[in-house]
């Protein structure tokens, strides 16, 4: 694939992930909203906060491991297999909670490096520079080429084909390009109101954002 088409599979997957980038706008917005003009939702944050500062990373890990690797089967089995486990429920959850367990710990060592920075604080100057390393940094160096590579991996059955496209130049193109672009279109916003909460809260409010992304890429991945 050349780098024009890449692009172009890249715009037009931001474009497919516009309308689910808008909706996740709305539901960060309800829920900032609810933290901050609603007492149970702040007392249920608050309480959130105080196990991520008690469990410290563990709590990112069973957090993202749920929300990435538990939740897509659960929905699966209750939405596309008529309630019913079988083998194949435990075998992707059994080889992709590793994926999650990895990305959760880099989340919250970044999370944390993020702070001693540029600070606490959700101003609007802090706020911004925490996205743009985020964003420009962080993920297409670190995140998105872990979890597309995992996830090709994965598909591939973990064979010695799979590793090849991996560490192949095509890889670039083909896959990073494209799925960075589509990623941004979630993420831009979601991490914007992962920043704006204080530090004990921002690892809950990320797990919120990967919830609200799995949802709907398991939806979609199951039906076509």
């Amino acid at each position: 694939m050349t780098l024009r088409n890449a692009l172009l599979v890249g715009l037009m997957a931001a474009r497919a992930n516009l309308l689910p980038g808008l909706l996740l706008q709305g539901v960060m917005g309800c829920v900032l909203a609810l933290y901050l003009f609603h007492d149970g939702t702040k007392a249920f944050f608050q309480l959130a906060g105080e196990s991520r500062e008690e469990l410290g990373v563990v709590f990112a890990m069973l957090a993202y491991t749920f929300s990435g690797a538990l939740l897509p089967e659960i929905l699966r089995v209750v939405l596309f297999q008529h309630g019913r486990i079988n083998a194949g429920n435990i075998k992707r959850f059994a080889s992709m909670a590793p994926l999650w367990i990895v990305m959760a710990s880099l989340v919250d060592f970044f999370y944390s490096a993020q702070n001693e920075w540029f600070g606490p604080g959700n101003d609007f100057s802090t706020v911004a520079k925490k996205v743009l390393v985020d964003q420009f940094l962080y993920s297409p160096i670190l995140a998105t080429p872990i979890i597309t590579g995992y996830f090709l991996l994965h598909a591939g059955g973990f064979r010695k084909a799979a590793f090849a496209s991996v560490f192949h130049p095509r890889f670039l193109t083909e896959n990073l390009l494209p799925v960075q672009l589509a990623s941004w279109m979630i993420w831009f916003p979601g991490v914007t109101f992962v920043y704006i909460m204080p530090p004990p809260l921002q690892i809950p409010v990320a797990v919120l954002v990967h919830t609200f992304w799995v949802l709907i890429l398991t939806t979609i991945s199951e039906r076509k």
